[in-house]
Parts: structure tokens; C-alpha cells; sequence
């Protein structure tokens, strides 16, 4: 999927949570866009020079230390400044957190070979964002990293962004560019 095309839907998503002929109540923004926790998003980018931009998406750093797996890399924790949002970002594509389950091992490594630095979004902060939902918060700290790509043509995949309506539909994966 284009990302334009994504975050307009990302900001005309209806904040509301869906129940009726589901097993299970759902948020739309989860059902259509596949916002949720753990949330991942893959740049091509120097490390240092994003941790230096991000302070203008609206994130401030609160934690930089030496990556738990591994010392050679570098784990960075933010905080997104209206609220609810814990953004961690690694110096490397974390494996993990590509979609190597439901795509074919050609697109997995793709997403491993194509990008330096990889993110996952997370609505555990203490401080909320006002009169939305946690995954709204997600999808709005997902529309300023988006708009950042777009703007700076950095190379960019958001992994998971198929919502669980449209799962196996593999063409809304966002890649920027497309290819």
C-alpha cells in the first residue's frame, strides 16, 4: 500500500471500538489498519541523525543503553509528548520484528536487507493522550513518523499495517517507496 494513502486513513479512521458480528470487540483502527500494540515500523536511516529528528515528531529520548540481546547495538526508549506512546528503537533490524510468519522468506529478507533501523510502538507510557483511545494515540504517533519518511524520502515499512480485517491481503503492507 502507498503511504499516503495510509495515513489519510490513519487520520479519517473513526476512533470507535466495533462489536457487532465479532467474536470479540475490536478497535476499527486495529480491524482496518492493524494499529496495535507492538507496533512495527522499519526506516532506512542513520541511526544518530533520527535520534537527532525525532525531538521534532514530538518524542523526547528517556533511556539510551547498550541493546539487551546483544552489546554491539544500541537500544534507544522515547516517549511521545502528548502521551500514551513508548517508542523503543533499535541500531539494526530486529528480526523479530518483521513479519517472517506470513510473508514469503523473499519479503522477509527484504525487510532485513532494505532497512538499518527498526521501532516498535507500544501504549504503555503513564501519562495518556486526552480523549482517545490507545491505539489512536498509536496511530497519530504512526502519521508523524510517516509524514517525517515522506517528507525527508527516507525508505520506510510499516510490517503489520494489514488490519485483521484485511490479513491476508499482503498488498496493504506499506513499503515507501513502492517498489
Amino acid at each position: 500500500m502507498e503511504l499516503n494513502q495510509y495515513l489519510k486513513e490513519l487520520e479519517t479512521c473513526p476512533d470507535e471500538l466495533l462489536e457487532k458480528d465479532r467474536e470479540r470487540p475490536i478497535w476499527r483502527v486495529t480491524a482496518e489498519l492493524g494499529v496495535y500494540d507492538n507496533w512495527p515500523i522499519l526506516l532506512n536511516i542513520n541511526f544518530e541523525r533520527f535520534l537527532k529528528d525525532i525531538e521534532g515528531l514530538d518524542f523526547k529520548i528517556v533511556e539510551r543503553r547498550n541493546n539487551i540481546d546483544t552489546a554491539k547495538h544500541t537500544r534507544v526508549i522515547s516517549h511521545y509528548k502528548p502521551g500514551t506512546v513508548i517508542m523503543q528503537i533499535l541500531d539494526y533490524v530486529a528480526p523479530g520484528w518483521v513479519i517472517p510468519d506470513f510473508i514469503s522468506e523473499e519479503d522477509n529478507k527484504r525487510q532485513i536487507k532494505d532497512y538499518s533501523i527498526s521501532m516498535m510502538l507500544h501504549p504503555y507510557q503513564v501519562k495518556k493522550t486526552e480523549g482517545i483511545s490507545e491505539n489512536k494515540a498509536l496511530a497519530q504517533a504512526i502519521q508523524k513518523i510517516g509524514e517525517y519518511a515522506i517528507i525527508n524520502n527516507i525508505p520506510l515499512c510499516f510490517p503489520r499495517s494489514r488490519g485483521e480485517d484485511n490479513f491476508d491481503d499482503l498488498s496493504r503492507i506499506v513499503y515507501h517507496p513502492l517498489n
